[in-house]
């Protein structure tokens, strides 16, 4: 295969993301029905949230996987190439099977003005099937009702922690997001989630009430405990201590909600497959770069948030596993973020903010960066190139963090 041909075609789709959001699913069902409804040779489990997601599906499905079953992954964004977020069995989709699948939709595609996640979900659900996948676990990209990917029919619907995020198209209260997540959850279907909130959950329970679904929320179960060691959450579970590879009490909501839909799921859960799922969990899946350790000496940490809800597990988490350690803290973030919040909350772990954009339209510029950094009375100093920013960085040889985006990570530890 011609790489140019890759290429030409990924960066038409990435192309249509200009275009903006278009609302409703009637793209999404037109390109499902022209390939015959993917989507139903198979298992699903989808999953909403604004914080948690990819932890969620990745854990489900390295579990899933060790259990013996062939497991299809369709996550979003990715870090360095588009083909990480459609994955069999840890396996990413090759460049020839996106191609192929594409040309069964382009004409198609290109009649009804499908969106860049219409047509790339359409490819996950498409190759999943050639796969033979036994599941295939589903993140929605922003929202949940108007979601590409909420076309399908799932064992079960999983909606992780809701807090405020995209607000420009989810709405600009925490009940608008709430009812937006919820949107994934059908008719006598079953729901998982997790929430403190009142008027997130009385979304979430109005909504399961109206669909006649049932509902699990994993903040009223006693049956799981947590504690740290090292700054390595572990669970005990009857007693059993299973040990993880995150840091921070944070995740242990997320694994939380993968535990009862393994409840769900199998009645029961086998604790050495979930050990062993753990411990494989990157190589199973790909899955990196929450509050990741990258190097002890100097101590240095990388993370894919890119919320306040986000930043702030993040500075509680490295507060308690680093205490009394500053960091320099490599930030660049997406235009369409609170990111005034952000900086406020890492304001007291920051020694020196280091200010940086990437090569993505959607990034917010240093120039704009800097006036924050300014108002929030915080030393820093900035570059327009990440990797030069990064760079700096490693020359202070000190406690370095890198945070704000999926792409800000990507692009820097791209090499």
């Amino acid at each position: 295969m011609n790489k140019k041909n890759i290429d030409k075609l990924l960066e038409s789709l990435f192309a249509k993301t200009r275009l903006g959001i278009k609302p409703g699913l009637e793209r999404s069902r037109i390109l499902d029905q022209e390939i015959s409804f993917p989507h139903k040779y198979y298992k699903n489990i989808h999953i909403a949230g604004t914080n948690g997601k990819g932890t969620v599906a990745s854990i489900l499905t390295s579990y899933l996987m060790e259990k013996g079953f062939k497991v299809g992954l369709y996550t979003s964004p990715h870090l360095n190439i588009f083909n990480e977020r459609i994955r069999v069995n840890g396996e990413m989709i090759s460049d020839d099977e996106i191609i192929s699948i594409y040309e069964l939709i382009e004409d198609k595609s290109e009649e009804i003005g499908a969106t860049f996640f219409e047509i790339t979900s359409t490819i996950a659900f498409q190759h999943f099937k050639n796969s033979g996948v036994d599941y295939a676990v589903i993140e929605t990209g922003m929202g949940g009702r108007f979601d590409s990917t909420n076309i399908i029919t799932p064992e079960l619907s999983i909606i992780t922690s809701i807090s405020m995020d995209h607000e420009e198209y989810l709405g600009s209260s925490i009940k608008n997001i709430a009812k937006e997540k919820a949107g994934i959850i059908k008719k006598n279907g079953h729901c998982i989630y997790s929430a403190t909130d009142t008027e997130v959950r009385y979304e979430i329970e109005s909504i399961a009430l109206k669909q006649d679904a049932t509902t699990f929320n994993i903040v009223n179960s006693t049956e799981f405990h947590s504690h740290s060691r090292n700054g390595r959450l572990s669970f005990i579970i009857n007693g059993v201590v299973i040990n993880t590879p995150f840091i921070g009490k944070y995740q242990m909501e997320n694994i939380s909600i993968v535990l009862q839909t393994i409840n769900r799921l199998f009645d029961g859960i086998d604790e050495n497959i979930l050990n062993k799922s753990l411990a494989k969990l990157k190589e199973n899946t790909g899955y990196s770069s929450r509050i990741e350790l990258i190097s002890n000496e100097p101590i240095i940490l990388r993370d894919v948030g890119h919320n306040p809800a986000a930043f702030q597990s993040l500075k509680d988490t490295i507060s308690e596993a680093f205490p009394n350690q500053n960091f320099n803290i490599v930030f660049g973030v997406m235009h369409d973020k609170n990111i005034d919040d952000m900086i406020r909350i890492i304001k007291p772990i920051c020694k020196k903010l280091i200010l940086t954009q990437v090569g993505n339209e959607r990034s917010m510029k240093v120039e704009i960066l800097e006036e924050i950094a300014k108002k929030n009375r915080i030393d820093y100093i900035s570059f327009k190139n990440s990797k030069e920013a990064y760079d700096y960085a490693l020359e202070l040889n000190e406690a370095t963090l890198v945070c704000g985006s999926f792409y800000l990570i990507g692009e820097i530890f791209s090499d």
